[in-house]
């Protein structure tokens, strides 16, 4: 029995070389939708849109209570503009899985932000 070409990488693993700061800020949004850490405190990460996609995912959700069950995988991750970052993760939330797309672009001077976030 042959192994799969790739299955997925842990959250700290991404499976292709990210920017640094772009992987940092990604981390932190699949953390928060985890329900790992706040929301409030990422509002400086993410765009107005960014912001409101994450909201509503969260709503789509319901509330979390973080534990050992609860975590997030990249399974995709693609660079096709050299200032915008797409990103397919799942989500392990308890006993349910639900993968999310968000997309990420270099907003110059501030940095990596979020501009998308959806449940698929």
């Amino acid at each position: 029995m042959s192994k799969p070409a790739f299955v997925g990488a842990d959250i700290g693993n991404p499976p292709a070389p990210l920017p640094g700061a772009a992987h940092a800020v990604m981390m932190y949004f699949l953390e928060i939708i985890a329900g790992r850490r706040r929301f409030n405190e990422a509002t400086s990460w993410a765009t107005k849109q960014g912001i409101f996609s994450v909201a509503h995912v969260l709503r789509q959700l319901g509330r979390l209570r973080p534990g050992p069950t609860c975590g997030a995988r990249i399974l995709r991750a693609a660079q096709p503009l050299p200032h915008c970052l797409e990103v397919v993760a799942s989500l392990e939330l308890g006993k349910r899985v639900r993968s999310c797309v968000m997309e990420l672009r270099e907003q110059r001077p501030v940095g990596w932000q979020l501009t998308h976030c959806q449940l698929i």
